[in-house]
């Protein structure tokens, strides 16, 4: 065997092991992105305006509000901020909407978790090709190793 071929293999088999336990883990990663959330939101009440930007960000792109809902907001002893609203006020984002009627129902965490979960099925897919096309490089790579090995013998 070519120590290509070994190399190879045992890169492919990593990135199988890498593959099987991410897709295992699956539920935990979803937990950790729920728990993040929910502690971003507490800061967000508090001194750290980085994640209040991140929050008013995120809130108007995904078109989102909260972790789960609007009443995340409550939660933190905090008004809605605008970024909730579909239609913000003109004045700048630290008003707050006028009515929970007026706000985005769906929460953030569902949105982004959708979002993640559409970007893994094109890394896994990606991901596939390029096994297969590893797998077939680790054959051509043992039948070269055995043809030299062949030669060299005659």
């Amino acid at each position: 065997m070519g120590p290509f071929a070994v190399l190879l293999l045992v890169i492919f088999i990593v990135e199988l092991a890498v593959g099987i336990a991410a897709a295992v883990n699956k539920n935990e990663v979803n937990s950790v992105l729920k728990s993040a959330l929910r502690n971003s939101l507490g800061n967000s009440t508090h001194s750290s305006d980085v994640d209040r930007k991140a929050w008013d960000e995120m809130q108007m792109k995904l078109k989102c509000c909260g972790v789960e809902n609007w009443r995340d907001w409550e939660n933190v002893s905090v008004p809605l901020p605008a970024s909730c609203c579909p239609d913000p006020p003109a004045q700048p984002l630290k008003q707050i909407c006028a009515t929970p009627a007026t706000v985005y129902s769906v929460g953030c965490y569902d949105t982004l978790k959708t979002k993640v979960k559409d970007g893994a099925i094109v890394i896994m897919g990606v991901g596939i090709g390029l096994a297969f096309i590893q797998f077939i490089g680790i054959v051509f790579a043992f039948c070269l190793a055995s043809a030299i090995k062949r030669g060299e013998e005659k």
